[in-house]
C-alpha cells in the first residue's frame, strides 16, 4: 500500500506553518491598547460615543421591547407549527 499517512502529516505540517505565520490577537485583548484599536484617524480620539445613563436607560428598554416582541412572534411561529405537524399526523395515522 502507498502510505496515505505521509500526505496527512503534509497537510498538518502546513497548517501548522501557516498557523505560526498569521498575527497573534492577543494585544487586541489588552486593556492598555483598547484605545490605540478604537482611534479614529491621525486626531487621537476615540470613536466610541459616550452615552448618559438616561439613553443607556432608555436604548436598554428598547433592546428588551424588541425581544419580549421577538420572543413573542418565536413562540406563536412553534405553536402553529406544532399545531400544523399535529394535524398532518392524525390525518396520515386515520387512514
Amino acid at each position: 500500500m502507498t502510505g496515505g499517512a505521509g500526505n496527512i502529516r503534509d497537510a498538518q505540517n502546513r497548517l501548522n506553518a501557516n498557523r505560526s505565520m498569521r498575527a497573534s490577537k492577543k494585544g487586541k485583548f489588552k486593556s492598555h491598547s483598547h484605545d490605540l484599536i478604537y482611534k479614529t484617524g491621525s486626531t487621537g480620539k476615540s470613536s466610541q460615543k459616550k452615552f448618559t445613563k438616561e439613553q443607556q436607560e432608555k436604548a436598554k428598554e428598547k433592546v428588551r421591547l424588541k425581544l419580549q416582541k421577538e420572543k413573542k412572534i418565536r413562540l406563536i411561529m412553534i405553536i402553529i407549527f406544532s399545531i400544523i405537524t399535529l394535524a398532518a399526523f392524525i390525518y396520515l395515522n386515520s387512514k
